[in-house]
């Protein structure tokens, strides 16, 4: 029997400059107000070539979005990481923001990230804040085929906030 060996893969889109950093106010129940941080932009792309000269198919990549939609944004759970760990599963002791949506536009697959309070989320926060660019990168396990760049058979783990460019 023959068993596909799938890694892990990591992906950075194309331009950091299309990200929006956004910064509300929400007044709570008890009259006071608290700040909220997010990321907004082109979470991944499909059946272009990327920063990392991988692609992804896209009828696999709609198939993954929808599925990672279904079990994790809906549900509150999609959580990702600053920077990109050497593990696929998500660590909620080191999440830094909370996926709230990701809707497909053709390719390109937009999404939006809550800042979370939690001690990674406030470093994040303090980058935003101190200017810093960051950008997201997606987190999957995959087969790929080093002489074409194109990735089959993946799965989504998470989107995880980078700063590293070279990632």
């Amino acid at each position: 029997m023959y068993t596909k060996s799938l890694k892990l893969i990591v992906e950075e889109p194309k331009d950091r400059q299309e990200f929006s950093f956004i910064k509300e106010s929400v007044e709570m129940s008890d009259g006071t107000k608290e700040k909220r941080y997010y990321i907004e932009g082109p979470f991944t792309e499909a059946n272009s070539r990327n920063r990392n000269n991988r692609i992804y198919p896209l009828d696999e990549m709609v198939q993954q979005i929808n599925e990672f939609n279904e079990k994790f944004v809906l549900q509150h759970r999609a959580t990702g990481e600053l920077e990109h760990p050497e593990y696929p599963n998500l660590n909620a002791e080191k999440a830094c923001h909370l996926i709230t949506s990701l809707k497909q536009d053709g390719n390109v697959f937009y999404g939006k990230s809550k800042i979370l309070s939690t001690p990674t989320g406030k470093i994040v926060e303090s980058l935003l804040r101190d200017g810093v660019q960051l950008g997201v990168s997606s987190r999957s396990l995959g087969c790929l085929d080093e002489s074409t760049g194109i990735v089959t058979d993946f799965q989504l783990c998470t989107f995880d906030i980078v700063h590293d460019p070279s990632c």
